[in-house]
């Protein structure tokens, strides 16, 4: 298949100067073979059966986009939701950048450079499974990127599920180069500065580039946004107030005077049922934190090439080093606790704190991210009077670095709240104190925060042999195949301070673990022209069988993975294709080798709504009147197996000349025996059905004392209240599975305008059709068959991208439409509208070969759909939107 393209496709050669440069590219494909992603096989030209979409850099300038990682991120397969990144201050990994292709997950799409694996970022996406972070790639070191869109492990192994993402570096510079690139944003804050360039030396048979990219990029704050203050009904948030239950009363006397000691904050009238209950203090918070980090950052590439006699030899250096700051919530401690009898034993009343701490009574609370990678990636490719072949060598390492301020859980409870338990489960006893309400300067806290550290690195380090030639002599011509042998070994550490291996910093979780395996695997794929006549056209098929075996501490053996495809093309302009392929993802290595891990999240207590309230289970499920935040506890466990996947594509493309290109793809990728946390809603559901003996959705009746889920109760509550949830003890398990089709557009057109130049047309749609899941694979009650729709799901299930350019001699301009479809909003009553972005890019070219490039994203100022039904700030769903808003950059390119 030709390579699926962005408008670039069709209107590179209209920002530079003709469609002789196509013509010229046509004919050296005649004469040289060349590598395409998803493919063993070395071709003549780059047509295949599954369906590709490349990027190359110019295409990021085109789009408006102002990073690699912005482009991915606009891609149609982008539906699933991010939770990390910029947008949460409070993440395991809030200063990396993860894809989440059709909503499988961060690993489930294989990212390559040059056909290659790197490290993945050591610290797990949410606390669970490693990930590819496309921060380390800078934008200038890019030739293109191809994103496979079909499962590939019979090609690649592991990891290729919902697709393959592979990263081709430049090679060369044309001439030397410098860019100078200065940005900000409409709204205030994200100014940024960057610095690239780069220079080629060409001698006798050697090629040889070197690169650099540098940046710095200032925070934006939430209070740089007024809107986003003003989502809040109410602009105060409790910040500090003693509440006794038995009393039914705030505690805090000489309000005014005791709020207006702390920065910020003032008296707030709290009342109930129309009476003045007492006072607190509050403030409003949410400018505080950052929405997008700070960021500066350097990167260094280099390339060398040397021609033999006999073969050609590469070398690719990638280095990577990045300081990241990002501002939280301000640290806070809030507990329900009751009075303490002098022997740990409750007495009295019933009371929750909340105390907030401002930074100048602790000390800097930014959260700070040291990290930096380097991957070496070095080849000899050489020919053989029957074969071509291939070694490759690449060493790759990535290393990372987390400060934060924290508090001492035990030290900080205790002085705020005397006689405190040292059960570490909640709630804890004690006796209120009045100091909750006292100011501190930073010398008298000083004994109760400390710096939390997360030291981590990960590496990979692989060689692979591949070779290939022409096989048997078919009717229709000669067959061709590939083989490949590969060895690999990866592994990652996560250290951290002792107190956060203890569990002592108060309302944090430890997040460590350490492991390696090592991986052999032996892969073969064969080309079979099977019918070539001249009414029929052409029929082609590729076979691919891959084995891969796994070699460390768990139970994880291997797994053999297969290829089937079909190509039909009736004439020159259209190829009608068929791919069905299985796929496998190994056990993420934290999931195996995860130590003792702790996380909080919000849950509905589904016992207590059901079982103790007498209500519905329908009334339940969303009902955040029951909602609470739990803490969480997790291991690794090595008896997890491989997951096991399937995927179908059929469709077409029609591309009568070079101007013009559309193609319609169907896609059905089914994942089973997935390795996740068990969902904490899950459990609690079981919990519930398992006391009331009835499973609430299918009305069966359900035995407590036999059924497997009733025996293994994970959820534990508090001996004196049992409405009172101390802890989940969660486990990763092959849960269940998922699956999900869809269709995949794109129509590419471009033409001459008179003498006004060239016109170019671009869009892309995808639209899911179904997306099933199954949350335990032992219990077919929870089967969700219409999960698309379902209120829980994040994803978007609509996105399409147009693009409409014009250029001629010496200007060029673009313009992109980004659309996600409706989002479902949080209580179920309907469906947020339809998001619309738009990119701006111009650019006027002068001396010759330097140019002049406007780029504004987010045209006019689109702001996030907000959802009025969001019970917490920001209330718009993070995952899916943003809200930098209108961004512009002005950059100038210079070649010498």
């Amino acid at each position: 298949m030709q390579r699926l393209q962005f408008l670039a496709y069709a209107t590179l050669t209209t920002l530079t100067t003709g469609v002789c440069a196509a013509e010229i590219e046509t004919e050296e494909k005649e004469e040289k073979k060349v590598t395409v992603t998803g493919s063993l096989i070395k071709k003549v030209d780059d047509n295949g059966p599954s369906p590709i979409l490349s990027l190359t850099a110019d295409d990021l300038i085109m789009l408006g986009h102002s990073s690699l990682y912005d482009a991915l991120q606009s891609l149609t397969a982008q539906t699933g939701a991010l939770l990390e990144g910029d947008q949460y201050p409070n993440g395991f990994t809030s200063a990396a950048q993860a894809l989440n292709l059709r909503g499988f997950g961060p690993g489930r799409t294989l990212v390559l450079v040059n056909g290659q694996r790197l490290a993945l970022n050591p610290t797990p996406y949410q606390s669970e499974s490693n990930f590819f972070n496309f921060a380390i790639i800078p934008t200038t070191a890019i030739e293109r990127v191809d994103v496979l869109t079909d499962g590939a492990s019979a090609i690649y192994g592991s990891d290729a599920v919902a697709g393959v993402i592979n990263v081709i570096l430049r090679s060369d510079y044309e001439a030397p180069q410098f860019s100078v690139r200065y940005g900000s944003t409409t709204e205030g804050g994200g100014d940024s500065f960057r610095l690239t360039g780069g220079k080629g030396w060409n001698f006798h048979r050697h090629n040889f580039a070197l690169g650099f990219e540098w940046e710095r990029r200032d925070p934006i704050f939430a209070g740089d946004r007024e809107w986003l203050a003003d989502v809040d009904d109410d602009d105060f948030d409790r910040s500090i107030y003693l509440f006794d239950f038995t009393n039914q009363r705030y505690w805090l006397n000489n309000a005014n005077e005791v709020c207006e000691s702390h920065p910020g904050l003032i008296a707030l009238e709290v009342t109930r049922g129309g009476n003045n209950i007492g006072d607190i203090c509050g403030r409003n918070f949410t400018g505080d934190g950052t929405i997008r980090n700070e960021r500066n950052r350097l990167s260094l590439f280099a390339h060398s090439d040397v021609e033999f006699k006999n073969g050609h030899w590469n070398l690719d250096l990638l280095y990577w080093d990045s300081q990241t700051n990002n501002l939280r919530s301000p640290l806070f401690i809030q507990e329900t606790f009751w009075a303490n009898d002098g022997n740990n034993n409750p007495s009295g009343n019933a009371f929750e704190i909340l105390r907030e701490f401002h930074p100048s009574e602790t000390g800097n609370q930014t959260l700070l991210f040291d990290e930096d990678s380097w991957s070496l990636m070095t080849s000899f490719e050489g020919a053989s009077a029957s074969f071509d072949y291939n070694v490759s060598f690449t060493y790759s390492r990535y290393n990372y670095y987390r400060e934060t301020l924290r508090l001492k859980r035990d030290e900080i409870l205790n002085f705020f709240i005397n006689d405190v338990s040292n059960d570490p489960l909640f709630p804890v006893f004690g006796n209120p104190e009045g100091n909750i309400f006292q100011y501190y300067g930073n010398e008298e806290l000083a004994d109760f925060v400390g710096k939390g550290i997360n030291d981590a690195n990960s590496t990979m380090t692989s060689l692979s042999y591949w070779m290939s030639g022409d096989a048997l002599e078919l009717p229709a011509g000669t067959s061709t195949y590939a083989a490949v042998f590969e060895w690999n070994q990866s592994d990652y550490d996560i250290d951290v301070d002792q107190r956060s291996a203890n569990f002592e910093w108060y309302g944090l979780g430890g997040a460590s673990g350490g492991g390696e395996r090592r991986h052999l695997a032996l892969g073969l794929e064969w080309w079979l022209p099977l019918i070539k006549d001249d009414s029929f056209g052409v029929l082609e098929a590729t076979l691919a069988l891959r084995h891969d075996n796994y070699s460390d501490k768990s139970d994880v053996g291997g797994a053999t993975t297969w290829k089937t495809a079909l190509q039909w093309k009736p004439n020159e302009d259209l190829s009608v294709r068929a791919v069905r392929s299985t796929s496998f993802r190994a056990p993420d290595l934290n999931y195996l080798f995860a130590n003792k891990t702790r996380y909080f999240t919000n849950v509905i207590d589904i016992d207590e709504c059901v079982n103790q309230d007498g209500n519905a289970f329908s009334d339940c499920v969303q009902n955040e009147s029951y909602q609470s935040n739990v803490q969480v506890e997790w291991a690794g466990a090595l008896d997890l197996q491989e997951e096991e996947g399937v995927t179908q594509t059929v469709g077409f493309i029609y591309q009568p000349s070079q101007d013009f290109i559309v193609s319609l793809d169907y896609y059905d990728i089914e994942l089973r025996n997935q390795v996740l946390l068990q969902l904490e809603s899950e459990l609690l559901i079981w919990e519930a059905q398992c006391n009331a003996g009835t499973n609430f959705r299918t009305g069966e009746t359900i035995d407590p004392q036999s059924h497997p889920l009733c025996l293994d109760n994970r959820i534990q509550r508090n001996d004196l209240s049992n409405r009172v949830i101390d802890q989940i003890v969660n486990t990763p398990v092959n849960r269940a599975f998922r699956k999900q089709s869809g269709i995949d557009l794109g129509l590419s057109a471009y033409s001459d305008v008179y003498d006004w130049g060239k016109v170019g047309i671009d869009l892309r749609y995808s639209h899911i059709l179904n997306t099933e899941i199954q949350e335990i694979a032992s219990e077919y009650s929870t089967l969700n068959e219409n999960f698309r729709d379902d209120i829980s799901n994040n994803e978007i299930r609509t996105r399409s991208n147009f693009t409409f350019s014009w250029a001629s001699e010496n200007w060029g301009s673009a313009l992109s439409i980004f659309r996600k479809g409706s989002f479902p909003k949080s209580d179920g009553s309907g469906r947020l509208s339809s998001w619309y972005t738009a990119n701006l890019m111009i650019k006027r070219k002068f001396l010759d070969d330097n140019d002049f490039v406007l780029t504004i994203r987010n045209l006019t100022n689109e702001r996030p759909p907000i959802d009025d039904s969001l019970g917490q700030w920001p209330h718009f769903f993070r995952g899916q939107y943003d809200a930098v808003g209108r961004e512009f950059f002005a950059e100038i390119n210079m070649k010498f």
